[in-house]
């Protein structure tokens, strides 16, 4: 598989929009599903036969809020990691990973409630990874800027443009849902903003290559000689045997020269 195709949206409540959502992935050829705002109390059957790894809604004044969850093609490999430690209860965060350059590619599912501060454990345990991208909703005030800002001035991440996703008529250009991701894989993300989805912010669908990049292990490599198997004599025979024949034919080309 040279490219990893994945839909990522808050959809603000999963259960009555997942029939269009599996439309949408089935029409688009997406290998990965990423929602979050997913309001589910309960667990749900994965999409045909995918891997799943979900987390449930909170209990926030009387409505189920919050809620996460990743599907991926089997195909594709995905593991389920540790999250890190979440402080703040309506907040989420799902930690993957997915076969990367020889190693792995770890990506932080997130939503940060609107009256809550970015979880540091999120962003100190997304940086210890040579790969690494977060993405989801972090509903970012100017608190969260100074944060993400600090985050990446102070780490190896960027942070990747995004047209607005949130399509209320109050907040025509604001975009909450963000991607981080670690330098060496910035030119390896394509993202474009997706159709409706039933919810009040646009989709994200985003390409990550996994093709294309020189892994360390490539580059130059030494090459080494066993002198010990070499038949020095037969390669000094064949060599003189090579310059005679050239001699030969030089002395010729001379003959008929000297007679033309």
């Amino acid at each position: 598989m040279a490219n990893l195709k994945i839909i990522y949206d808050n959809i603000n409540g999963y259960a009555s929009k997942k029939k269009l959502m599996h439309y949408f992935t089935q029409t688009n050829e997406i290998d990965c599903i990423m929602c979050v705002e997913t309001k589910l109390k309960d667990n749900i059957s994965p999409f045909q036969d995918w891997n799943i790894v979900q987390q449930k809604g909170n209990i926030l004044n009387t409505k189920i809020r919050g809620g996460a969850l990743v599907q991926a093609n089997p195909e594709v490999k995905m593991g389920k990691a540790n999250p890190p430690v979440i402080n703040n209860y309506p907040n989420n965060c799902i930690h993957v990973t997915f076969p990367f350059r020889k190693t792995k590619i770890h990506i932080f599912l997130v939503y940060i409630h609107p009256t809550s501060e970015i979880e540091e454990t999120i962003l100190t345990k997304a940086s210890l990874y040579e790969y690494s991208i977060i993405i989801g909703d972090l509903n970012p005030n100017a608190r969260k800027k100074q944060q993400i800002d600090f985050f990446i001035q102070n780490t190896e991440f960027v942070k990747l443009y995004t047209p607005p996703t949130f399509i209320m008529a109050n907040n025509p250009s604001s975009t909450p849902d963000i991607i981080l991701c670690t330098k060496n894989i910035e030119t390896q993300i394509k993202t474009s903003i997706t159709t409706d989805l039933g919810s009040d912010h646009h989709g994200i669908l985003w390409t990550l290559e996994l093709g294309g990049l020189p892994s360390k292990e490539q580059g130059t490599k030494e090459v080494k000689y066993n002198l010990q198997k070499c038949n020095m004599f037969k390669v000094n025979q064949g060599m003189l045997e090579f310059l005679q024949e050239e001699i030969e034919i030089s002395e010729l080309y001379i003959d008929k020269f000297n007679q033309s």
